[in-house]
């Protein structure tokens, strides 16, 4: 009972809508039930239309007393069935669901099902194993769904270890019978001491799951082909939404999950859904733009972003973000971002400055001798935020020109070169940034000229092939595949960029948007999520910049009238075809990438090594086990008595337990001689073949029962069967090779026969399948 009413508790305490505490009420009156009827005299069938009939009863009564504006229970029927009717059609036709009371009404009939399933099944046969399973099923899409909870895991936690105590007892429970029967003597603190001992367990491999779980998780990287399972998970999310369209609270979260780490990934299909819209309190100054941040990383490792930034805090309502005078020239504007999507992560443009709720946030605390200053490079907040909901950010953004741009020039903080400066592989894009900028030298023009051909020599995709596993992802971009979607353009300008020494970062969350007329409104789907480039310039900080030809150019004021007379700055004059300028480096990199990775170990390799020893310690435990069972072969084949299972099989009975069937039938194995397991083969070669052997035969009959209806097997029945009768009653020495190739031939002659091939002029054609 305290099992399933910590997975109906663990549902009704989501919130998603109202009456959700009727759940466990629901799982407690059919547990009731479900003991009541199994400790009852009723057959199967009588006890089945018993609990149809109490179902048939109940489910519409709890339902019924939801309805208030009806007086009459024929008027509560009534509405009740339109209701669900029309809930379930537009489920049906995949359309979203309006009434939360589909929602109530499946998750009420799941838990009076499963837990009158459970008290039926554990009090008539000790068996409730399917019913508790569908239980913690429940528990683990109640977490996909709610991240909060699922972030926790104690309901789950708890699930399994009250499943394995019950587990325990049961066990105890029927060696107790068997004790009784017995008239066996039994110390009076067995239930205790095994309890205690079952309990100890269980709460040990929780906790070692729990953390094998967090070990894999971040050492094992997605296997070739998991995109294709992703993309079929989020269409069964999908289609599941509109389940909960009608719930409040933290439901599906449709919106992307942002974590420290971002992998490239093949790209996935995106949906015209609404994810949030913003009022803007300025129209948009000539020059920005409006990227709506989530997330920043830093550190780019064969197809991983990661964000290496630790340091989180608490901010109350209104308290600064970012310290105001980190850069200047920047514009504060307020924006109030209406959410259409459960959120966890906030979206706000450029550097936000103050936000009208509490959050924590992923800061950058500055080394500096003084007040250091911060700046936020992503906030989270606790509980969600619903669909509906508005929150309000003051933002800092930049609207520099070209001029502003060009005379920031290099003199970078010392924080700034240290973390945002790092390329993977130097060699190959170092002289592919070189070939590109030619003889440019000025920060500004030479990130634009990377910019430039970005887009003008690569073909924009929204899914590309999975990247070869011998090859860096970025690399593979450039080089060989030239195609893909925002994540490779932005990584790659990225890392182009910091190989000239610019400090850059790759930055995710959406585009722009839908902007009306007076730019002052923006609608924000789901179809615009983005990955970007943005480049430190001393002075004025982070500026957003676009490689990726699918969305709309970046154009900047040029910020003087003499420059707006000048044409922009020619990258590389001596070879203007960016087509030919890849060609070339492509046969300079074939030429010489080999000889460079020879040179010196590349970051890749350094961080593959890191992340080897998990695999060290995996190999070694598995060496270990390998080891362990070659022993235990070797004890078994010489002192059968001395093996794990007849020894846990001893101590069971030495106890006046019952020991259970599995192990009886470990240890009866051991306990054979290598020609008596031999012949346990042949008996299964008998069965495949639809011998009509008996029960009770000796080993001749066994065979002539075979030969008798399958002659051609005659031969190898023979030679096998000398060979057991030599080593079971003859005082002569057999031989076990010989009686080994027997069996073999006798088993291949038992496959094809099993696949109706005819092996034998005499066989039939596989009469007896």
């Amino acid at each position: 009972m305290a099992i399933l009413i910590t997975a109906a508790s663990h549902m009704g305490g989501t919130g998603w809508t109202e009456h959700l505490e009727k759940i466990p009420q629901a799982a407690l009156a059919g547990g009731i039930l479900g003991l009541v009827i199994g400790y009852s005299r009723f057959s199967r069938r009588v006890a089945t239309w018993i609990a149809i009939a109490y179902t048939t009863f109940f489910i519409p009564w709890q339902l019924g007393l939801l309805i208030t504006d009806a007086t009459s229970w024929n008027e509560r029927l009534t509405i009740l069935y339109a209701r669900l009717y029309w809930s379930t059609q537009q489920f049906l036709t995949n359309r979203p669901v309006t009434d939360p009371l589909l929602f109530v009404a499946s998750m009420l009939l799941l838990f009076w099902t499963i837990s009158l399933s459970a008290g039926y099944l554990q009090t008539r046969y000790g068996r409730p194993w399917l019913p508790l399973l569908v239980g913690g099923i429940s528990i683990v899409v109640v977490d996909i769904y709610h991240p909060t909870l699922g972030q926790k895991g104690t309901a789950l936690a708890t699930y399994i270890v009250l499943s394995l105590l019950l587990l325990t007892l049961l066990y105890y429970q029927r060696n107790a019978t068997q004790w009784e029967r017995n008239a066996t003597a039994v110390d009076m603190e067995t239930e205790f001491n095994l309890g205690k001992w079952a309990l100890g367990l269980a709460v040990a491999m929780v906790f070692l799951a729990w953390s094998g779980a967090n070990l894999t998780a971040s050492v094992i990287e997605a296997p070739e082909g998991s995109e294709w399972l992703r993309s079929s998970w989020i269409s069964l999310r999908k289609r599941m939404e509109n389940l909960f369209a009608p719930l409040r609270g933290p439901a599906v979260i449709s919106v992307q999950v942002y974590s420290s780490n971002l992998s490239l990934g093949t790209g996935v299909s995106v949906s015209e859904d609404v994810v949030f819209t913003a009022q803007a309190s300025q129209p948009r100054p000539e020059g920005a733009v409006y990227y709506w941040r989530a997330y920043t990383y830093d550190e780019y490792r064969n197809g991983i972003w990661r964000n290496t930034f630790e340091a989180e805090e608490p901010f109350e309502a209104g308290e600064f973000l970012t310290s105001p005078n980190l850069y200047r020239d920047r514009t504060m504007i307020e924006f109030s971002i209406k959410v259409q999507r459960h959120l966890e992560t906030l979206f706000a443009p450029a550097i936000p400055l103050t936000i009208d709720r509490p959050v924590t946030a992923l800061i950058d605390q500055r080394p500096l001798p003084e007040v250091p200053p911060l700046e936020t490079l992503a906030i989270k907040v606790e509980p969600l935020l619903n669909p509906g909901e508005r929150y309000t950010v003051q933002s800092l953004v930049a609207n520099p020109t070209e001029a502003d741009l060009r005379a920031a020039g290099r003199d970078y903080p010392d924080w700034i070169r240290e973390r945002y400066l790092d390329v993977p592989t130097p060699y190959s894009l170092s002289k592919l940034a070189g070939m590109i900028v030619g003889d440019l030298d000025n920060p500004y023009d030479q990130v634009m000229a990377i910019t430039r051909y970005l887009r003008e020599n690569y073909v924009y995709s929204a899914t590309i092939p999975t990247p070869p596993r011998d090859r860096d992802p970025i690399l593979w971009f450039l080089f060989d595949l030239k195609r893909g979607f925002c994540n490779y353009y932005a990584t790659a300008e990225v890392l182009l960029v910091r190989s000239l020494g610019i400090p850059a970062r790759l930055a995710v969350g959406y585009a722009q948007g839908e902007p009306d007329p007076t730019n002052t409104q923006f609608t924000v789907r789901q179809k615009h999520s983005h990955a970007w480039p943005e480049v430190y310039f001393p002075g004025i900080g982070w500026v957003e910049f676009e490689p990726t030809s699918a969305q709309p150019q970046i154009v900047r004021p040029s910020g003087t009238s003499l420059e707006e007379a000048l044409p922009p700055p020619v990258a590389n004059p001596v070879a203007p075809n960016t087509r030919e300028l890849a060609e070339q480096f492509n046969r300079l990199e074939e030429a010489e990438i080999d000889r460079n990775n020879t040179l010196t170990p590349s970051p890749p390799l350094v961080a593959f090594i890191q992340r080897l020893w998990p695999f060290l310690l995996l190999a070694l435990g598995v060496l270990g086990l390998v080891y362990a069972v070659l022993r235990l072969a070797q004890t078994v084949r010489t002192t059968p008595e001395r093996s794990l299972p007849v020894y846990l099989e001893q101590q069971l009975i030495n106890r006046g337990w019952h020991a259970p069937g599995w192990l009886r039938f470990w240890a009866n194995y051991v306990r054979l001689t290598p020609m008596e397991r031999l012949f346990l083969q042949f008996e299964l070669i008998s069965h495949i073949f639809h011998s009509m052997a008996q029960p009770g035969m000796t080993a001749e009959e066994r065979v002539r029962a075979l030969v008798k209806h399958y002659p051609w097997l005659e031969a190898p029945a023979t030679r096998f069967l000398s060979e057991y009768e030599k080593a079971i009653y003859s005082p002569y020495a057999s031989d076990l090779t010989t009686a080994r190739h027997t069996l073999k031939d006798l088993w291949r002659e038992a496959i094809r026969y099993r696949f109706k091939f005819k092996t034998h002029p005499d066989a039939p054609e596989s009469s007896h399948l």
